[in-house]
């Protein structure tokens, strides 16, 4: 039985030009040499490892059509395209530096806060509700007062 090891390079980005002058080593430099033969960029290699899911989450976000897009490869999407889902990338990179919790109990753990958020939303409304019914009485003593003064008071008509 033979184990073959492999030695994965570093996938670096398609660009002739800075690619000549950044490779250092020959492998680095057959690497390079073969990205350009073929046409094909870092980003696009990276785009064809997500998962189909994967993809169609950056295309959601990039507002096109999952279900058109998500088997596309880079290649065949235009450049405005392309733009698209890099900013949907930017973005969610951005969401996802707040959002870092992926611990299955503290998930959970939401439903119980959900019911005290519940119950505190009722306590605001009750609360909200007795300060109305407050100032409604208020309001008929000082109507009823207002009314009782000018039926004192007789009208003076000039």
């Amino acid at each position: 039985m033979t184990i073959h090891h492999h030695n994965l390079a570093q996938v670096v980005p398609f660009d002739a030009n800075q690619q000549a002058a950044t490779a250092t080593t020959a492998g680095e430099q057959a690497l390079a040499e073969m990205r350009a033969r073929l046409q094909r960029s870092r980003v696009a290699a990276e785009w064809s490892r997500l998962s189909t899911q994967q993809r169609a989450m950056l295309c959601y976000g990039a507002k096109l059509r999952p279900s058109s897009y998500a088997e596309l490869a880079l290649e065949e999407m235009t450049d405005d395209e392309r733009e698209h889902i890099r900013l949907a990338l930017v973005e969610m990179k951005r969401g996802l530096h707040s959002l870092t919790t992926t611990d299955r109990t503290e998930w959970r753990q939401v439903a119980g806060n959900c019911q005290h958020h519940q119950k505190t939303k009722k306590e605001q409304a009750r609360t909200e509700q007795q300060g109305r019914l407050r100032l409604d009485r208020q309001i008929r003593q000082l109507s009823d007062k207002l009314n009782a003064v000018n039926a004192k008071s007789p009208v003076s008509s000039n």
